[in-house]
């Protein structure tokens, strides 16, 4: 029998977060626009460089996902969540 052990996924549809990567002692605050099962929006500050690879968290929620940076349109970033 099938026992589908995944965490039950966390749809925040607007909050605020943060993005903390390697190299960076600060987190980076962000408004999260939306989560999906595989993946986040994000906006940011224009001036804000981002790595492929950093951490979203929305403390709110409990959201804590490594992703990996799949688009930039400006201000807003699309994430996927890193396996």
């Amino acid at each position: 029998m099938f026992v589908d052990r995944r965490e039950p996924s966390t749809r925040i549809v607007f909050g605020l977060g943060t993005v903390a990567f390697e190299g960076r002692p600060d987190d980076i605050d962000c408004i999260v626009w939306g989560t999906s099962e595989t993946g986040a929006t994000i906006e940011v500050e224009p001036e804000v460089s981002l790595p492929y690879t950093v951490r979203l968290r929305v403390a709110g929620y409990g959201f804590d996902r490594l992703c990996v940076v799949v688009w930039r349109q400006g201000r807003k970033l699309g994430l996927d969540y890193a396996c």
